[in-house]
């Protein structure tokens, strides 16, 4: 221990029969050792930790010192750490000698192929890995009463507060495209009325509907980061701010997304698109130190000598940045209609929130009742969630004639309070 820690004396364990004859809250323990839960105990075990595989010939970089990486002549290993939970990837040869080394100092275990890791579930497949986390939002779902829902194909609404928290962790885990939603609608958590309760069983209805979505990561290693950056100008308009939305793609998956207010008062959309591309540039400068450290740690080849393009469909931003010179981002323009980051700073139709979701990489996992099935049983196919021919619309199960009384009951409704205005 680093610090002299007390605790209170547990129920169950004897003093010494000199001390017996006092209350046994006089007395308190020294610990020897840190116990888990306590607030220095995670600072701790990762000093022992890195102090053991640094001892072993890994390495790690300030950027990411969470990510350790051994390389030889023909093996390499890659150790990623979150607390006690420890993932590997590399050769065999490098990852038996790994576990060992790991079973000789530590007691662990062995759980496999990394199937389930920090709520996100994981499936392998020869050629690609795909992410969802279609175990948690049925859990969602099922507290909130709205697993029977049926599903919605859009998700622009407003929200309730009592599940804003579980929205916020999905979007930032794996769901990119219901982020911008979620991050307007938590401005009115501190005053949430019926509306905003409509407005979560909206975005609960459309994750109904998508709950195998997942993100496709492919094998194939070409080496590409690009990013997206936009802007909405005053989005929150009475307090005068405007919203900042980036998106990263490697090899043509999302592996980093943001959509924030932005803090400043802008003065014009030009303003609000500079600000979003000083965010983007920030993420993307980690981006590619974390990239170059793993790849040249690895023997891999390197980001290194190729600039990232960052996308942006704002002219006046191009031509300013463009008097600049250019460096390890180079910023290019594009349209709005394949800007990316168009998804998540406002509102979109449908079938623009599909053909930007299909460019997002996201695919969906459909249970496929055949022989020539993957992963086991059940089977599994993979199906595009963005294919505007093939995703199925919301068909209301209701009677017509239920429709047109409920409809007649609303615009009743509707005229007695007018006529109470009018008079």
């Amino acid at each position: 221990m680093d610090n002299d820690i007390y605790i209170k004396i547990p129920k169950g364990f004897k003093l010494p029969e000199a001390n017996s004859t006092k209350p046994r809250s006089m007395y308190l323990i020294k610990l020897q050792r840190s116990l888990y839960g306590y607030k220095q105990s995670g600072c701790m075990w990762y000093n022992h930790l890195s102090e053991y595989l640094l001892k072993e010939g890994y390495m790690n970089n300030p950027i990411c010192p969470c990510i350790f990486i051994k390389k030889s002549e023909t093996e390499f290993a890659i150790i990623t750490v979150y607390v006690d939970d420890l993932n590997l990837v590399g050769t065999p040869k490098e990852l038996t000698r790994t576990t060992n080394y790991f079973k000789n100092e530590f007691e662990m275990k062995d759980l496999g192929k990394t199937k389930f890791c920090l709520g996100l579930q994981i499936k392998h497949f020869p050629n690609k890995v795909l992410v969802h986390q279609s175990t948690y939002i049925k859990k969602v779902l099922k507290h909130f009463y709205m697993d029977k829902a049926h599903h919605l194909s859009s998700s622009m609404r407003y929200f309730r507060l009592s599940a804003i928290g579980a929205l916020i962790y999905l979007a930032n885990c794996i769901r990119p495209n219901i982020l911008f939603s979620v991050n307007l609608l938590a401005r009115y958590s501190s005053a949430p009325t019926r509306r905003h309760l409509n407005s979560i069983k909206h975005i609960l209805h459309y994750l109904r509907g998508t709950t195998d979505m997942s993100l496709f990561y492919s094998r194939e290693s070409k080496q590409q980061l690009l990013g997206y950056a936009d802007a909405e100008y005053l989005s929150y308009s009475y307090k005068s701010k405007s919203q900042t939305w980036y998106v990263f793609n490697y090899n043509g998956t999302t592996i980093s997304w943001r959509s924030i207010k932005q803090i400043m008062v802008v003065t014009s959309s030009n303003h609000s698109e500079i600000l979003a591309i000083h965010e983007a540039s920030c993420e993307c400068i980690w981006l590619r130190s974390m990239i170059q450290h793993i790849q040249e740690s690895c023997g891999l080849p390197s980001i290194r000598g190729n600039a990232t393009k960052l996308h942006e469909d704002n002219v006046a931003c191009i031509a300013q940045i463009k008097l600049r010179k250019k460096c390890e981002i180079d910023v290019q323009q594009i349209r709005s209609y394949n800007n990316l980051a168009d998804l998540f700073t406002k509102a979109l139709p449908l079938t623009t929130l599909k053909k930007l979701r299909n460019h997002d990489q996201h695919y969906r996992l459909r249970r496929w009742r055949g022989e020539n099935g993957l992963d086991g049983s059940p089977f599994y196919c993979l199906h595009a969630a963005a294919v505007v021919e093939e995703e199925e619309e919301v068909v209301s199960v209701t009677p017509k004639s239920s429709n047109l009384t409920s409809i007649h009951a609303l615009w009743r409704r509707r005229l007695n309070i007018f006529l109470s205005f009018s008079g």
